[in-house]
């Protein structure tokens, strides 16, 4: 005899409220809250930056418990642009 079982997986929803509260021309804090919806335990979040005008070159990436929902970069290049992504 054969049993089968399905379920729906449901992933988090993304981080919500994410903003940047201080910000100079060589560093930047980013805050965020947890998802409107979870769906379940989130395990951690991952924040990764890059210099806009670059595709690969320089790119950072942390992760962080699921408690700490703050970062500040630090050493940017003055009166460039980056791009900022906040995920889980």
């Amino acid at each position: 005899m054969q049993q089968s079982c399905s379920f729906l997986l449901f992933l988090p929803g993304p981080p919500s409220n994410v903003s940047f509260p201080d910000v100079s021309f060589t560093t930047a804090r980013v805050i965020w809250d947890v998802p409107d919806s979870p769906n379940g335990e989130i395990l951690r979040y991952r924040v990764s930056y890059r210099l806009q005008r670059e595709e690969a070159a320089r790119n950072f990436t942390r992760e962080f418990l699921p408690t700490d929902r703050t970062f500040r970069a630090v050493n940017l290049d003055p009166m460039e642009n980056y791009e900022f992504e906040v995920r889980n």
